[in-house]
């Protein structure tokens, strides 16, 4: 399902198999992850029990994720967007944000304690993506089964204490050993390293030929760690927003001694392993932003028709009308822009300035789609029950996280200043 014939962009599965695997994805969330959630209500309502004494996320929310994992993967939902090389359904991009924004919609949103039904469908960084194309062949054949099968999940180690948003300034080395093996030994330190706890394995990012790193001409590469690796240490967990733990992890590597059959991808080209498994999570994380905001929206309509002030609705009032027309501007802008893009990546389109823009827009059009959210409902806005503070606050970190705003900024204009504003007419199909 899904596969690209040699020559010819495979048009997927018609509307109506998408609506039927849609509502057979919700069916199953409803049958078998809401009461899983719902047993485990407790810790998502206090982040005191969410995390355990040391800061990570309690054994008993991790068992349940990687349960979710599991099932859905028997259910056949785990892998529908990864690769077809890989054994997944490998459908497109197009349908992966629909997929993202109606199911975080539907569940609405939660941060840092995100309901379970996220992980029924994993972005790139924790399932079988695209970046295991870049794999050795063996290395591959070995844990494809296992990433299918949601049994192991990965995290991404590319960022450190001085390289966030400027990677060319990564101080983490890989050398390769001196006595004639061929491995590599590695030596750093990483953060910001997300569901690191959790994780089977980490992609991590390494200086290779500190010259071409210089000259941002490359000189970095991706290796494959297991985390049970001699010399690597979790150190400690990042906390947000004053919670008592974090996802966010701070990693340490010392003398961490990897094969060459662990290398993601050619010597001294990491980043290209990295961006293409960017490109693709960019739109999976304004699609999700996009569909929490939905979610907010369709509580402000709701709330605004019932809750009243000086005698009538406050749907009446003609500044709460300003407030919900700028979120559905907002909400409509931020879903074109991010299907179109998806499709014209499906369509094998450079979308490098289109990705960035999409990040850039959607999860500020999120995030001012929940401070609006917040406004609306006034002092019970700010009430733990609503859940916008949550999503608020999710959509605030996005900003953040996978590039800054200005990093994409930075990126849009580099773009527009090499080769001008991109004419985007002409059909592209599935592009709105």
């Amino acid at each position: 399902m899904g596969q690209v014939a040699a020559g010819a962009l495979d048009p997927g599965p018609s509307a109506e198999e998408e609506d039927a695997i849609l509502d057979g994805l919700f069916s199953f969330i409803d049958r078998r992850i809401v009461p899983m959630q719902e047993k485990l209500r407790a810790y998502f309502e206090d982040s005191r029990l969410y995390f355990d004494e040391s800061g990570h996320e309690a054994q008993a929310i991790a068992d349940a994720r990687r349960q979710v994992r599991i099932e859905s993967a028997e259910a056949g939902y785990y892998n529908l967007f990864t690769p077809v090389e890989l054994g997944g359904s490998g459908l497109s991009k197009r349908f992966m944000v629909r997929v993202t924004e109606a199911v975080s919609r539907r569940y609405g949103p939660g941060e840092p304690r995100e309901h379970l039904a996220t992980g029924v469908v994993p972005d790139v960084f924790v399932g079988p993506g695209p970046i295991w194309l870049q794999a050795q062949p063996e290395l591959r054949e070995e844990l494809a089964p296992k990433l299918l099968s949601g049994e192991i999940r990965s995290s991404f180690a590319l960022s450190e204490p001085d390289a966030g948003s400027d990677n060319w300034n990564m101080r983490t080395t890989a050398v390769r050993a001196d006595d004639g093996t061929g491995d590599w030994v590695i030596n750093g330190q990483k953060q910001w390293t997300s569901w690191v706890k959790e994780a089977d394995f980490l992609f991590v990012f390494a200086v290779t030929d500190p010259g071409l790193r210089d000259a941002h001409q490359g000189g970095i590469t991706c290796f494959y760690v297991p985390t049970d690796t001699p010399g690597y240490e979790l150190s400690s967990v990042v906390r947000l927003f004053n919670d008592p733990g974090g996802r966010e992890g701070i990693l340490s590597f010392t003398d961490v001694r990897v094969p060459d059959a662990w290398r993601i991808g050619e010597v001294d080209q990491g980043f290209k392993a990295a961006f293409a498994t960017l490109g693709t999570t960019r739109l999976w994380l304004a699609a999700r932003c996009l569909g929490e905001a939905y979610w907010a929206y369709d509580r402000c309509l709701e709330y605004a028709k019932t809750r009243r002030t000086f005698g009538r609705p406050i749907a009446e009032h003609q500044l709460i009308q300003g407030l919900l027309a700028d979120m559905a501007v907002d909400l409509y802008s931020g879903h074109a822009v991010t299907m179109d893009c998806a499709a014209r990546a499906d369509a094998g389109m450079d979308v490098r300035a289109e990705t960035a823009m999409v990040k850039y827009h959607g999860t500020n059009a999120a995030n001012r789609v929940f401070d609006k959210a917040i406004q609306i409902h006034g002092g019970m806005g700010f009430a733990t029950e609503t859940r916008l503070t949550d999503g608020w606050r999710f959509t605030r970190i996005c900003r953040m996280t996978e590039g800054s705003d200005q990093i994409m900024q930075r990126s849009i204009a580099a773009q527009m200043l090499k080769g001008g504003l991109p004419d985007w007419g002409g059909h592209v199909p599935g592009a709105l």
